[in-house]
C-alpha cells in the first residue's frame, strides 16, 4: 500500500472511531438524562400535590412493600443502566467501549443508591416511605457493586494489571471497588444470617462503602480531568450532588440528635413473651404515631438502633416496647441505664394517616408483635 493509500486508510479509521465515540457518548448522555427524569417528575408531583394526599399509585404496596411507583422506577432505572451498557455496543463494540459502558452504568447505580438514602431524598419527592427507600438503596447499591466489579475486571483485561497499579485514576477505582465490597458484603450476610453478623458489626463495616464511594468519585473526577470525557463529567456532577445532599443530611441528623433521660425501665413477662417497657423524657420532641427513631446508648453499642415510638399521654415522654432479639436489645433488658448517656435521632417515617383520612377524628391500629410500624 502506498503512502497516500495508508494515510487515507488511517484517516478513515480515525473518522470511524470518532463516530463510534460520538454515538457512544450520545447513548451514555441519554442514559444519564433518563436517570434524572424520575427526580424531576417527583419534584413536579410534589409541587402539584403539596398538602394533598398522594394516590395509591405511590403509597399502596403490591407485594413485599413495593408500590406501583417503586416497581416502575426499578424498571426505568435498570433500563437506563442497560442503555449505558449498550453504549458499549456502539460501532465495533470494542473491549474499551464495554469498559466505558459498564463504568457509566455503575456510576448511575451509585447515584441512585445515594439518592434514596437519608431522610430527604428522591423518595421524599414522591412521598415514598424511608423504609421502602432503604430497600431501593440496597438494591441499587448491590447493582453498583456488581456492575462496578465487572467494570474493574474489564479495565484489568483492557489495560492490564500493571498499568492499573501504575496509573493513579485506575488504582483509585480499584481501591474504591474493594472498599465497597468490604462495606456491602456484611450487609448481605446480616440479612441471610443475622446471628452470624451482628447489626452493630454490619453498620460499622458498612462505613467502608462510604469511603469506597469517595474513592469512586475521585476516580471519575480524575477520568473527567484526564480524558475530558463528557459522560464522566455528567456522572461526576450527578454523584457529587447526591454526595453533598447526603452529607448535609448527616450533619443535620448529628446536630438535631438530642440527649434524653431515663424515666422508667421495666422488664415485663407474660405467657407470650418477655419484653422491656422503657420511658424516656424528651421535652419538645415532636413525632407522629407510627414514626421511629434511632436510639443511641454508647454504653451498650457504638451505633444507633431503630425503634418505633409508642405514643403516651405525655408530650414529653417517649415510650419504647423492646423485645430481645440481638445483642443490643438483649443487653437493654438487664442494663442499668440510670444516669447513662442516651440519645435519640429522628423522628423518621411518613405514616401519612392524617392526610389520607381527613374525615377521621381518631384512628385505631390493630398490630401484632413488637415494633410494628
Amino acid at each position: 500500500m502506498t503512502g497516500d493509500g495508508l494515510g487515507k486508510f488511517r484517516s478513515a479509521v480515525e473518522h470511524d472511531e470518532e463516530e463510534d465515540d460520538m454515538l457512544s457518548n450520545i447513548l451514555l448522555l441519554s442514559a444519564l438524562a433518563g436517570f434524572l427524569l424520575p427526580l424531576l417528575l417527583g419534584l413536579l408531583v410534589s409541587r402539584v400535590k403539596r398538602g394533598k394526599p398522594l394516590s395509591g399509585f405511590y403509597t399502596r404496596p403490591l407485594c413485599w412493600g413495593v408500590t406501583p411507583f417503586a416497581l416502575i422506577l426499578f424498571v426505568w432505572e435498570i433500563a437506563c443502566m442497560g442503555l449505558a451498557t449498550a453504549a458499549a455496543m456502539a460501532g465495533e463494540a470494542t473491549d474499551k467501549h464495554l469498559m466505558k459502558g459498564l463504568g457509566a452504568a455503575a456510576s448511575l447505580a451509585a447515584a441512585a443508591s445515594m439518592g434514596f438514602l437519608g431522610k430527604h431524598g428522591v423518595h421524599t419527592a414522591f412521598g415514598v416511605s424511608l423504609e421502602l427507600a432503604y430497600h431501593v438503596h440496597a438494591f441499587f447499591g448491590t447493582a453498583c457493586l456488581l456492575v462496578g466489579a465487572a467494570h474493574g475486571i474489564a479495565a484489568i483485561a483492557v489495560e492490564g494489571i500493571e498499568k492499573n497499579l501504575r496509573q493513579t485514576r485506575l488504582l483509585v477505582g480499584l481501591i474504591g471497588t474493594v472498599l465497597m465490597l468490604i462495606g456491602v458484603l456484611p450487609g448481605l450476610l446480616h440479612k441471610v444470617a443475622p446471628r452470624c453478623m451482628r447489626y452493630d458489626a454490619f453498620k460499622m463495616l458498612h462505613s467502608f462503602s462510604a469511603v469506597g464511594y469517595l474513592f469512586i468519585i475521585l476516580h471519575v473526577l480524575l477520568l473527567a480531568v484526564d480524558k475530558g470525557h463528557l459522560p464522566a463529567m455528567v456522572a461526576l456532577a450527578l454523584n457529587g450532588v447526591a454526595l453533598v445532599v447526603f452529607c448535609m443530611q448527616r450533619m443535620h441528623a448529628l446536630v438535631s440528635t438530642r440527649r434524653v433521660t431515663l424515666v422508667r425501665s421495666e422488664v415485663v413477662s407474660d405467657p407470650v413473651s418477655t419484653h422491656l417497657d422503657m420511658d424516656l423524657r424528651a421535652p419538645g420532641f415532636r413525632f407522629q404515631p407510627g414514626q421511629w427513631v434511632r436510639l443511641h446508648i454508647p454504653s451498650l453499642g457504638m451505633v444507633g438502633h431503630p425503634l418505633t415510638i409508642v405514643p403516651t399521654d405525655s408530650d414529653e415522654v417517649l415510650r419504647f416496647i423492646v423485645k430481645p432479639f440481638g445483642a443490643f436489645t438483649t443487653a437493654m433488658m438487664s442494663a442499668d441505664l440510670t444516669g447513662k448517656a442516651i440519645r435519640v435521632e429522628g423522628p423518621y417515617g411518613h405514616p401519612g394517616v392524617a392526610p389520607a383520612l381527613p374525615w377521621a377524628s381518631a384512628v385505631a391500629f390493630g398490630v401484632g408483635g413488637v415494633g410494628a410500624t
